[in-house]
C-alpha cells in the first residue's frame, strides 16, 4: 500500500464534515486495527510530498476520538463543523466514515 492510494481513498470517501480513523482505515487497508502507526506514517508521506494534501489527511482521528492536532487539523475540524473538547471529539455525536 501506498500513501498515493490512501490519499485517493480519503478523497473519494471522506468530504469535508466528515472524518474517520485511524483505526478504520487500519481494518479496511491492512485487514486488521492495529496498523494505525502505518497509516499515520503513509498520512504525514502524503503531506511531506505536498502540504495541501492536509486537507484530506486532517479528516483522520485516533479511534478514541483524540485529534492530533498537527498541521492546522483542529482549526480545519473546528472550521468543517466539529466540536473538539480538550483536544478531543465525542465519536458518539459524529458519523464515521468506515470502508467496507
Amino acid at each position: 500500500m501506498k500513501w498515493e492510494q490512501l490519499l485517493n481513498q480519503l478523497k473519494s470517501k471522506v468530504p469535508a464534515g466528515a472524518i474517520t480513523t485511524y483505526g478504520e482505515l487500519s481494518d479496511y487497508l491492512l485487514g486488521h486495527r492495529m496498523g494505525g502507526q502505518s497509516i499515520r506514517a503513509m498520512l504525514e508521506a502524503a503531506v511531506n510530498a505536498d502540504y495541501s494534501n492536509s486537507r484530506f489527511t486532517n479528516r483522520v482521528i485516533y479511534t478514541d476520538g483524540r485529534v492530533a492536532n498537527v498541521h492546522g487539523q483542529s482549526y480545519q475540524l473546528e472550521a468543517e463543523g466539529f466540536t473538539i473538547i480538550e483536544n478531543r471529539i465525542d465519536l458518539s455525536k459524529v458519523n464515521i466514515v468506515t470502508f467496507s
